[in-house]
Order: structure tokens, then sequence, then C-alpha cells
């Protein structure tokens, strides 16, 4: 029982032997990775910035053409800001890393529904009827059930062209029920 413990606590901190060769300084794309720290906080303030940029460039085109803020705020800003999920789950399953990209996705609406809508109401309360709602909760809640795997676990191809064609009636619906 003694020698049992004694080798788990030895493996237990042991650290893998840092990596050798060219690519030994290198993170994730041959980005350098001697201060991880650091390049997260320069990613999150080119997030910040280019957040800021979006919307106050969404604000012009609303005001320019006339258009419904939240129409703009629900196709051009959302594609916006949905850009770096898109291609986080792209480089995922190009790679073979399903689960990465499946998990980016769902992440991502889960953390923009329950986190960043509790932040944004616990600042400031949001005035909002359910007729404004109604749209993006019907389309939202089909394509939840589409993305339910078949009992192979599969979410298939044709779903994935349902769900293409479930996004673009989405749109023209808003277009339609909210001109302006």
């Amino acid at each position: 029982q003694g020698r049992l413990a004694g080798s788990l606590g030895r493996l237990r901190h042991r650290r893998a032997p840092p990596p050798r060769g060219r690519w030994a300084d290198r993170g994730c794309g041959g980005i350098p990775s001697r201060w991880p720290a650091a390049w997260c906080a320069a990613g999150l303030a080119f997030l910040v910035g280019a957040g800021v940029l979006i919307v106050s460039g969404a604000k012009g085109i609303a005001v320019a053409l006339g258009i419904d803020p939240f129409i703009i705020g629900t196709t051009i800003v959302a594609v916006g800001t949905s850009v770096p999920e898109l291609a986080t789950t792209l480089l995922a399953k190009v790679r073979g890393h399903d689960d990465i990209g499946l998990g980016t996705i769902l992440g991502s609406n889960i953390f923009n529904g329950l986190l960043i809508l509790g932040v944004a109401v616990s600042i400031r309360p949001v005035r909002v009827t359910l007729a404004e709602l109604a749209i993006a909760l019907a389309f939202g809640l089909v394509s939840l059930l589409l993305a339910f795997p078949t009992k192979g676990g599969l979410i298939p191809r044709s779903r994935g062209v349902i769900l293409l064609a479930l996004y673009a009636a989405y749109v023209a619906t808003l277009l339609i029920a909210r001109p302006g």
C-alpha cells in the first residue's frame, strides 16, 4: 500500500518533458507561446475594439438605410460577432475535432443566452415585447430540434442544409415582419 501511494504521488507530480525542436517555443498555429497571458490580453483587447467598431458601424448602417436597429442587430451584428465561432468550428472540423467544433457552437450560445444576457439586464433592464422575440424564439426552437443527433450520434448533412435554409428564412421573415 505504501509503494502504491508513493508511485501515484510521483506520477501525479511528474511533468511532461518540454517540447524540443523548431516549434518548441510555438503555441497553437505557430504563435510564440512564451507569454500566453499577454497573447490572451492582446486578443481580448482586439475583440473589445472590434466589438465597438461593429456596434457603431451597424448603428450607422441602420440610420443611413432607415432600417430598424433590431434587424441590424439580429443580422449584421450577429454575423459579425459569430465569425470567430465559425472560423473555430471550420478549423476544428477540417482537423477532425468534431467535439471541439460542436462544443464551440453550443458553448457560445449558452454563454450568450445566459451570461451575457444576464449581465446586460442586471446592469440595465431591457424593455422588449413578446412580439419582438416571437420570431427569434420560434426559429431558435426549430434549430434546436434540428441539432439533436440521430440514433447513430450524427447530425446529418441534410440537417445542415435545412439549417442554412432556415437562417435565410429567418432573415427574410425579419425583413417582412419588421420593415423598419
